[in-house]
């Protein structure tokens, strides 16, 4: 499969899933800005917090492209087909796997980031959907 194929799409969904929380957390007074928890959650595994901060944006980055390949590998080896249902249930399951992996990393954090986690993980089931969305309609424009 082409990197390129895989890569836009992965960019594409993830900055548009990152630019949703940014407004989402100002709009809502609340920090649900993944690339910012996620270097909170680094904190202790890196030397300072810039590294961190940098660590959890190409963590966010990164989990990012790992998802758009797994949406690219299902629209060209199955039935799947890059539309709106279909991005929407991907965007679903990689909303509850997201959900379940921030819940195991702030138990395991022993000093997680504040932030209010009921609301975070409903935030990012709709931010997940985002995400699908944008990877769908750049995997849709090629």
């Amino acid at each position: 499969m082409n990197p390129a194929k895989i890569l836009l799409p992965g960019i594409t969904g993830t900055s548009l899933m990152t630019l949703f929380s940014y407004l989402v957390s100002e709009y809502k007074k609340s920090n649900f800005k993944e690339p910012e928890l996620l270097g909170s959650l680094l904190k202790d595994h890196v030397p300072n917090k810039q590294l961190a901060l940098l660590a959890g944006w190409l963590t966010h980055y990164g989990m990012g492209i790992g998802w758009a390949t797994l949406f690219q590998l299902l629209y060209f080896k199955t039935e799947l087909k890059p539309n709106l249902l279909n991005a929407l249930m991907l965007g679903t399951l990689s909303g509850l796997t997201g959900i379940v992996s921030w819940r195991i990393a702030f138990k395991m954090d022993r000093n997680p980031p504040k932030t209010e986690f009921g609301k975070f993980y409903g935030h990012l089931l709709l931010a997940h959907l985002v995400y699908s969305i944008g990877v769908t309609r750049a995997t849709d424009a090629k």
